[in-house]
């Protein structure tokens, strides 16, 4: 991919692949370049999202509207929650819709886990909703 722009950086790869996944929806190549490993956690400058320079506009309103520049570095899209079984999925899938809080879903590597992100400025909200949840449990 030639003539490609950043558009926007992570923590980690996990959570640029995450948000990519709004990429990829709105059929907007992209590559991700990040010195993360598979078994590694966060390494140096996180991973950064390119696309073309023809899709910056598209794309940049898809991840959230906003032109990241080189004081932003905080990841947008954050786990707010892992789970282990498909109920705990599904009820931690339900709470955040009930209060219309907008996620992201990536398997987590076992056949029913999943973990479950938000935009950044959805986080304190989506923990409290599903903290407050829990404790009701």
């Amino acid at each position: 991919m030639s003539d490609t722009v950043p558009i926007a950086n992570f923590r980690t790869r996990m959570e640029a692949e995450v948000a990519a996944g709004l990429l990829l929806a709105g059929e907007i190549p992209y590559v991700i370049q990040s010195a993360e490993g598979m078994l590694h956690g966060p390494l140096g400058p996180g991973a950064t999202i390119f696309v073309r320079e023809d899709d910056v506009g598209e794309a940049r309103e898809l991840l959230d509207g906003s032109d990241p520049g080189p004081e932003e570095e905080r990841a947008r899209a954050v786990l707010v929650a892992s789970t282990a079984t498909a109920e705990d999925a599904d009820g931690t899938i339900k709470r955040l819709d009930g209060v219309g809080i907008p996620y992201l879903t990536r398997s987590a590597g076992g056949r029913h886990s999943l973990h479950v992100f938000v935009r950044s400025e959805h986080a304190d909200r989506a923990r409290r909703v599903l903290t407050a949840e829990a404790d009701e449990t």
